[in-house]
C-alpha cells in the first residue's frame, strides 16, 4: 500500500481517471513486467546481496533459514524490503505505462508471488517433473531448486526464473538430479501435523495455546469430547 501510495502522489500512472477493467492484456503485460523487469533486476541484486562485506551485514538474517519453512521467504532485513518494494512494482507500473492498470492486477500478482514464494521455501518438493519438461524449466524454478541456494549459498539466485542463473552460470550442477532424485521417493509418514487453527471442537482443543498437552498427541476425539 505504501507503494501505491508513494507512486501516486509522484505520478499519474495510478491515478483512477487511467484505471481500466482487467482484460488479457492488462495480465499480459503485468506478467510481462514480471519476467522481463523484475527477475534480472532481482537476480543482479540477490548477487550484490551475496558480496561478503553486503551478506555479512544484511542478507545473512534470511540465510539463517538453512532448512526453510514457507514463511522463510518473508524474512528480510528492512533495507532489503525496501528494495524489493521498489523492484516489485514494476507488474504495476509497466500496465499503467500503457494505459493498461487494474485494480485486481494487485490482487492476482501477490496471491501468485506469495504461492511462488512459499513453494521456493517449503521444504517439499512441489513442482511436478512435467513442469520441468523441455524449456520450462527456465522459466519455473523448484522448490529443490531454491532449497539448494539456501544449503550451498552461492547457487541458484533467481527468484522465479532459473534463466537468469542459467545466463549467468549460477546453477548448482546437482539441480536438476536433486528435483528427480526428491519426485522418485515414496512419501513419508507423517510423524505430526501442526495444526494453524482449528475447524471443530475437537481439533480446536488441540491447538498449541489451548491445550499444549493434547497439542503433542494424536489428533482423535476423545469421548469426553463428544
Amino acid at each position: 500500500p505504501v507503494a501505491f501510495v508513494l507512486v501516486d502522489a509522484v505520478t499519474p500512472w495510478l491515478e483512477e481517471d487511467r484505471v481500466v477493467p482487467l482484460d488479457w492484456r492488462s495480465l499480459a503485460v503485468c506478467f510481462l513486467g514480471h519476467y522481463l523487469m523484475v527477475e534480472p533486476v532481482y537476480y543482479i541484486f540477490h548477487r550484490w546481496l551475496h558480496t561478503p562485506e553486503v551478506f555479512r551485514k544484511s542478507h545473512s538474517h534470511h540465510h539463517s533459514s538453512i532448512v526453510t519453512e514457507a514463511v522463510s521467504g518473508t524474512s528480510h532485513p528492512f533495507l532489503e524490503l525496501v528494495g524489493y518494494l521498489v523492484n516489485f512494482s514494476f507488474p504495476f507500473l509497466a500496465p499503467a505505462w500503457f494505459g493498461l492498470f487494474s485494480y485486481e492486477l494487485i490482487y492476482i500478482y501477490f496471491v501468485w508471488f506469495d504461492l511462488m514464494n512459499c513453494i521456493g521455501h517449503c521444504n517439499f518438493e512441489a513442482i511436478p517433473g512435467f513442469m520441468q519438461w523441455g524449456p520450462l524449466k527456465y522459466v519455473v524454478y523448484t522448490s529443490s531448486f531454491h532449497s539448494l541456494h539456501h544449503s550451498k549459498f552461492k547457487y541458484n539466485y533467481c527468484l522465479f526464473c532459473p534463466i537468469w542463473d542459467y545466463l549467468g552460470g549460477s546453477v548448482h550442477p546437482t539441480s536438476e538430479a536433486l528435483h528427480a532424485k526428491v519426485l522418485s521417493q515414496p512419501p513419508r509418514a507423517l510423524d505430526a501435523v501442526f495444526l494453524g487453527h482449528g475447524h471443530n471442537t475437537a481439533s480446536m482443543l488441540h491447538l498449541p495455546w489451548l491445550s499444549p498437552y493434547l497439542a503433542t498427541h494424536e489428533h482423535r476425539l476423545r469421548w469426553w469430547m463428544m
